[in-house]
């Protein structure tokens, strides 16, 4: 294996990833993630649903030329597309392929105490790289102060 291929990728990402890639659904939910020292909240979303994101027309043709050239080695899943691959075989993948990307919608950076762009705009849609995540949880932060004083 090459050594520039993407091995710092946590597995769980990944996987969760692969799923909503992989799946009919229009899967989204909610993830904030610590990328870099920045936080980051979205929705997150399917690759193939980023890149059908009113926002992200001029990226489509790029999109299709990486999807092909993806679908040649991989399953929509993440699995190989041929079982029984060998060592020889999947050295010749190219490493850009195996990094592994995860998908917001509607998605702000945080700094400091306020949003970018603000909670009253709508957010961006962004591709962050799985290995440069070094934390995660489900569900999103708001900079709304809360009411109760308790």
């Amino acid at each position: 294996m090459s050594n520039s291929r993407d091995k710092k990728t946590n597995l769980a990402l990944s996987i969760l990833c692969d799923s909503i890639d992989g799946s009919e659904d229009n899967i989204e939910f909610p993830i904030t993630l610590v990328v870099g020292g920045q936080l980051i909240t979205g929705l997150i979303i399917s690759e193939k649903n980023f890149y059908n994101l009113e926002s992200n027309q001029a990226l489509k043709p790029i999109y299709e030329l990486i999807y092909k050239e993806k679908s040649e080695y991989f399953n929509t899943n993440g699995s190989f597309k041929n079982e029984d691959i060998t060592d020889e075989e999947i050295d010749k993948i190219p490493d850009t392929l195996w990094q592994r990307f995860l998908y917001l919608k509607d998605a702000r950076y945080m700094t400091g105490n306020t949003f970018v762009p603000s909670e009253n705009n709508q957010g961006s849609a962004i591709q962050v790289r799985v290995s440069d995540i070094v934390a995660f949880n489900f569900g999103t932060f708001t900079t709304a102060k809360n009411d109760d004083d308790a």
